[in-house]
């Protein structure tokens, strides 16, 4: 307002300031703000930034759900909230003079989540550094390696199962071709021959077994899929088995639900599915006892399944083993004391083998001698495999 002498107003003065360029940079700034925090939150790997004091200021989608925490439960706190005590006071220490020196930290942690458990993670830090050179933030990013940990330690594991179970063998070979060497009784060579043939059978059994679990796991065994009655699949087998289960005094019986739907499977590997489950069945049923085949057709979960199921009367499995019978190389307590031969593998690629087919395999079982056993295949009927998905 514009007075005069007598403090009248005689006038009014306007100042006008041109903000178009604040307003346009503060919406530049906005806009990029907008477009990092979208990139955070959509980026896989799990980000957190700190402050320089090494509280945590903000932490990704990623992150919240790498360690089950949620974003306002851990701003403000350190990254002390999923430290799991797996190392040492010393590397921590280490750890953050790196970081707070304003070098770049990258190394392997073991974290701990909210509910307890633990992971592995590749673990980046480093320092967001001012124009005056001052640290202005820290910005950690981690990657869950435990898949890729798990898959090494499992190779590593196969590896030495493999090595174990070829040794024994090859140990016995040549142990009685050196026997062979040193002896001229015509009793003694054909006993170590024997011994040699069964070794050498044992062997490639092996080399076969391993070949087919590598190749399916590969996806690289032959998968010709047809449609096929399970219940003549089963009953070719029962006929084809019957004078061997006569001559070891086994009584073999089928069942087959005359209502069975048919099944769109690869015959060759189903076939192989039921032959090692009647084989072992075989092998761990004494003199005297029952096996029964049977079809069904059981309703679960609004799905059609066949069923195909392997029951015995034999030593059973113990309950504490059945989780375990899948797994390469286990042969359990059954088969470590009847002395019947065996790879461990068979199971494992009845395994592999039903989950191609998009099936699987239960076992039931109360551990009892004289209770047995009972395997069930289920395989999905051929109007659910070919039924096209919504």
């Amino acid at each position: 307002m514009i007075m005069d002498e007598q403090d009248e107003p005689q006038g009014v003065s306007i100042l006008v300031f041109d903000i178009s360029e604040r307003k346009a940079l503060e919406a530049a700034v906005k806009a990029e703000r907008d477009r990092l925090t979208a990139i955070l939150a959509n980026v896989g790997d799990a980000v957190f930034v700190m402050n320089r004091e090494g509280n945590i200021e903000f932490v990704n989608a990623a992150w919240e759900r790498l360690n089950g925490f949620e974003s306002s439960e851990v701003v403000g706190q350190t990254p002390k909230v999923i430290k799991s005590g797996h190392h040492t006071p010393e590397f921590y220490d280490s750890m953050w003079d790196t970081i707070l020196s304003g070098e770049t930290w990258t190394g392997e942690l073991v974290n701990k989540r909210k509910d307890g458990s633990t992971y592995e993670a590749v673990v980046t830090v480093q320092s967001v550094v001012g124009v005056e050179g001052q640290t202005i933030n820290l910005v950690g990013v981690e990657h869950d390696i435990s898949a890729l940990k798990e898959v090494d330690r499992l190779k590593s594991q196969f590896v030495s199962d493999v090595s174990h179970e070829l040794r024994t063998p090859l140990t016995n070979i040549r142990l009685y071709l050196d026997l062979l060497e040193t002896t001229e009784d015509q009793a003694k060579i054909e006993r170590y021959l024997e011994t040699l043939t069964r070794e050498s059978e044992r062997l490639a059994n092996l080399i076969d077994d391993l070949l087919s679990l590598s190749r399916l796991e590969a996806g690289a065994t032959p998968f010709n899929p047809e449609q096929v009655d399970v219940g003549e699949l089963l009953l070719a087998l029962v006929e084809d088995r019957r004078s061997l289960a006569a001559s070891r005094g086994l009584e073999l019986f089928m069942e087959s639900d005359t209502t069975l739907p048919e099944v769109f499977v690869d015959k060759r590997l189903m076939s192989q599915i039921f032959t090692n489950l009647l084989t072992n069945a075989m092998h761990y049923t004494p003199e005297g006892g029952r096996i029964t085949i049977r079809s069904t057709v059981p309703k679960r979960k609004n799905k059609s399944w066949v069923t195909a199921v392997i029951e015995d009367s034999g030593i059973g499995i113990l309950p504490e083993e059945q989780p375990l019978i899948f797994d390469r190389f286990y042969r359990g307590h059954a088969g470590e004391s009847s002395g019947e031969a065996g790879t461990g593998l068979g199971l494992a690629i009845c395994k592999e083998i039903a989950e191609l087919h998009g099936g699987r395999i239960t076992v039931e079982s109360s551990g009892r001698e004289g209770k047995g056993s009972k395997i069930t295949v289920w395989l999905p009927t051929y109007e659910e495999v070919a039924e096209p998905s919504v």
